[in-house]
């Protein structure tokens, strides 16, 4: 399946949650997320530009991304494109442990809380991620999020393709930060 979406970084998340309530965009729930990625030791998912993900919410879901087959579109228009499979599974520690049977390990960990809402053929999620504070995450048909991006004021010239992972490898850097785990303080 192909994953089309761009993220904002939000100031006041509760203006973003006004401005969808306004456009009747309807809440749909909301989930506290548990994140491992993985790798192999050589590093070849991440040279090849894919993403192994292991999350558990109120699901347990094992993802695969290639963002690699699409690089061009993103340079295109501003979204971030990628392929995208997905599996539910019913046990998340046994999920781990075949995945490091077959080799991989646990390259990072990170948590989320993530507001879902949905808007016509739209996801829209509402994040707050550790350290880095709230996102705006916009998933579905490239002209859709287009005339969202235009009702809820935003500008896609302002949007994010990077993936948490990355920002958080930049704020990690600059503040000094040893561990590659991104989690809430207790």
């Amino acid at each position: 399946m192909k994953e089309i979406e761009i993220k904002f970084k939000l100031k006041n998340p509760q203006t973003i949650r006004a401005k969808l309530q306004k456009i009747g965009a309807k809440f749909i729930k909301k989930v506290f997320e548990e994140n491992l990625r993985f790798d192999d030791k050589n590093k070849r998912l991440k040279s090849k530009n894919f993403l192994l993900r292991l999350r558990k919410d109120d699901k347990i879901r094992l993802t695969f991304k290639d963002r690699g087959r699409y690089s061009p579109a993103v340079k295109d228009n501003g979204l971030k494109v990628a392929e995208e499979i997905e599996i539910e599974v019913d046990d998340f520690h046994r999920m781990k442990r075949i995945l490091e049977k077959l080799g991989f390990k646990v390259s990072s960990r990170y948590q989320k809380i993530r507001e879902i809402w949905h808007y016509k053929d739209l996801e829209i999620a509402i994040d707050k991620i550790p350290y880095l504070g709230y996102f705006l995450e916009i998933e579905g048909p490239s002209k859709s999020i287009r005339k969202i991006v235009g009702l809820l004021g935003l500008n896609l010239k302002d949007g994010i393709t990077k993936t948490y992972g990355n920002l958080w490898e930049k704020y990690r850097t600059k503040h000094k930060i040893r561990s590659r785990d991104m989690f809430f303080k207790k």
